[in-house]
């Protein structure tokens, strides 16, 4: 391909992607007018919250007016000039907008750094824009955008510091870890994870050399210390000791709730509702205080100490009995791996309680390859073929991620692969579903890209 033509071809496919991705809420703002509560999810409120404690009080509280343990501040961060702007809605969705497109274009700068073939990162950057979960989350008032954009950056600068072994890349993916640590908690534990599989696989290649040692030291350092810092603020306001109370909640509230569940034969909601879950939400009145209370009466004096109750309280649920914990866990990475890539997926009421697999897969799970097809047939015709292709290409992509693993051994799929792997294995569990599965697809759609292009190929070189 010429450079002319390779250009333009670039140029063409950056205009297409910014304006689906700025196009798309604005069209919905102009037809639907200020309903912007179509922006809004589950969580947004508590972000909002935040953000205006920022904004106008230069504190970090919740909404009863205390230091807010659960959230972090990076993302109510990207809220606040909306909220200065008193149009915070918007303004942040149109930040979000940008930021997609930033991460688009950081995959094909990736997948251009790591393979050095124009037409693996073309096709990489293509897949990547027409993704639906990328795209719909870049118009939700969510962290999703914002983190998966950061931990991106985060990926290309570790990628060109394996290049250079220059100190410079090792401070700026530090920094970028932590702040997609500020932005969403589930990567705490990554800056440990990554500095120890890097450290086993310079072992492996036997490339380990005392200056890498002291560069993956200083990493842990910037990045450990960075982190301790919000730590230490948790404790002289509230007592608590860790980073975000978040994962307490979810430790005990979704992870060892759902191992109740399955114990005692009830649906995981059912479950919840025992533990007082509907007490206990951003945007009511009471909180983990009132929720434990009422579900195990006994009354704490404060925040630090309820949630460090249920924490070792869902630790000892897990371990009694692990095995069937750890089974709700992969059912739960599978779920976050095929859950919801079709478009028009919750048309037909594909998704189902969370204990469930959702999509197809669990359809077919449940009613049998001829009973799913005979549904949906008699409904959609159509669109079933269209979501049968569209598994399909979905299957193919997952083919060629792994053929890439397998085949291309180089330090840059390495990083990848790691961010990926970690990605998934801590986002599963019950509620494993297609919005965790955001920050992985950076790191699927360079490797898928390059996998498919070498399957075609393969084919064309066959054939000819």
């Amino acid at each position: 391909m010429c450079n002319d033509k390779r250009n333009r071809l670039v140029y063409t496919l950056a205009i297409i992607v910014f304006f689906i991705r700025v196009g798309s809420p604005l069209i919905d703002h102009l037809i639907l007018g200020d309903l912007v509560d179509r922006f809004y999810s589950d969580d947004s409120i508590s972000y909002m919250i935040t953000a205006k404690s920022l904004a106008f009080d230069h504190k970090f509280n919740n909404m009863f007016g205390k230091s807010e343990i659960i959230r972090t501040p990076g993302y109510p961060l990207l809220i606040v000039p909306g909220m200065l702007l008193d149009h915070p809605e918007l303004i942040t969705i149109f930040i979000q907008s940008i930021l997609s497109c930033l991460t688009i274009f950081m995959i094909y700068k990736i997948s251009l750094e790591v393979f050095n073939n124009i037409n693996a990162a073309l096709l990489s950057t293509f897949l990547a824009s027409i993704d639906r979960v990328l795209l719909h989350y870049s118009y939700v008032l969510n962290s999703e955008t914002l983190y998966t954009f950061i931990l991106t950056l985060f990926m290309y600068t570790i990628i060109l510091y394996f290049k250079n072994k220059q100190l410079r890349y090792i401070i700026l993916s530090s920094i970028l870890l932590a702040m997609s640590i500020y932005v969403r908690p589930v990567g705490y534990y990554m800056p440990l994870v990554f500095v120890f599989s890097v450290f086993v696989y310079l072992i492996y290649k036997k490339e380990l050399t005392k200056k890498i040692i002291l560069h993956l030291l200083v990493f842990c350092m910037i990045t450990c210390i960075s982190v301790s810092l919000w730590q230490i603020r948790n404790f002289k306001t509230t007592g608590y000791s860790g980073f975000s109370a978040i994962e307490d909640v979810n430790f005990y509230y979704y992870n060892a709730c759902s191992l109740m569940a399955e114990q005692n034969g009830i649906s995981f909601q059912d479950m919840l509702n025992k533990l007082s879950i509907s007490t206990f939400y951003y945007n009511t009145n009471e909180d983990i205080i009132d929720a434990v209370n009422k579900s195990e009466g006994i009354l704490f004096k404060d925040q630090a100490q309820a949630y460090k109750y249920i924490k070792h309280k869902a630790i000892r649920i897990i371990l009694n009995d692990p095995l069937t914990y750890a089974k709700i866990h992969l059912k739960g990475m599978f779920n976050l791996l095929q859950d919801n890539w079709f478009p028009f997926e919750t048309k037909w009421a594909l998704r189902n309680q969370p204990e469930d697999i959702s999509g197809l897969t669990g359809l077919i799970m449940r009613k049998g390859i001829k009973g799913a097809i005979s549904l949906l047939s008699k409904e959609q015709p159509l669109l079933l073929m269209l979501y049968i292709l569209y598994s399909l290409g979905v299957l193919l992509s997952y083919i060629g991620v792994m053929i890439t693993v397998f085949n291309k051994r180089i330090d840059g799929v390495f990083v990848l692969t790691i961010v990926a792997v970690y990605i998934v294995i801590i986002c599963g569990g019950i509620w494993g579903c297609a919005r965790f599965r955001h920050p992985m697809l950076p790191s699927f759609y360079v490797l898928g890209g390059m996998g498919l292009l070498t399957i075609y190929n393969k084919i064309h070189k066959a054939l000819n």
